[in-house]
């Protein structure tokens, strides 16, 4: 792996892990600016609403989680396939 790959790998991760944080900030109510942005002014929150953006995240999340399982599979088969080649 050459130092530019190593670099943006680590970037991606970095993303992911914030984007992970941000997620379950918004699911917990732990945002740390509260229920609204400050710069969301004239913003009028709706709990009813927020709870259907809540499932509609977490329907998503489970989503992303099985098609990650699912790529962790045909990596997993693709490697011990190239093993039994060898």
């Amino acid at each position: 792996m050459t130092q530019k790959q190593h670099r943006e790998l680590c970037s991606f991760l970095v993303r992911c892990e914030q984007a992970y944080n941000l997620v379950h900030d918004f699911l917990n109510d732990t945002l740390p600016h509260g229920m609204i942005s400050a710069r969301a002014r004239g913003y009028t929150y709706r709990p009813q609403r927020r709870l259907i953006v809540k499932e509609k995240v977490k329907k998503s999340l489970e989503v992303l989680e099985a098609c990650i399982e699912r790529h962790k599979y045909v990596e997993y088969y693709m490697i011990s396939k190239a093993i039994t080649n060898l």
